[in-house]
């Protein structure tokens, strides 16, 4: 998949910044578009990749106590004018056992932020 990503990407900037001579504003602009689409394509492969790779090698980063409810709560906030402009709510409920966790922090956020994005793009 990155291959031919890359492929489109490469010929995208190349638009964008009129390297084989001028381009319309409109072809411009579709193609900075196309780059911005290819850059967030690229992101869910990093966390694919991540995910995927989670019970064959050793934690990145050492464990560490995160308050889960501080965590959604910071990214619910976060994600608030996203799910505004599509008319979306976002409810949080936080069992009381899952509070808080021995987590990599860093991938926690970022897994927990992709979940959250994908279901407000969902909804």
């Amino acid at each position: 998949l990155r291959t031919p990503l890359n492929a489109i990407g490469g010929f995208a900037e190349m638009i964008e910044q009129q390297m084989l001579g001028p381009v319309e504003p409109p072809y411009r602009k579709r193609a900075g578009a196309i780059l911005a689409d290819m850059r967030r394509i690229e992101s869910v492969l990093d966390d694919l990749d991540e995910a995927a790779q989670l019970d064959s090698r050793p934690a990145s980063a050492p464990a560490e106590p995160v308050d889960c409810a501080l965590l959604l709560a910071q990214l619910v906030s976060a994600l608030g004018p996203a799910a505004a402009e599509r008319g979306v709510l976002i409810g949080l409920a936080i069992a009381p056992r899952c509070a808080s966790a021995l987590l990599d922090a860093a991938a926690a956020e970022r897994m927990t932020r992709r979940l959250l994005s994908a279901a407000v793009g969902l909804a």
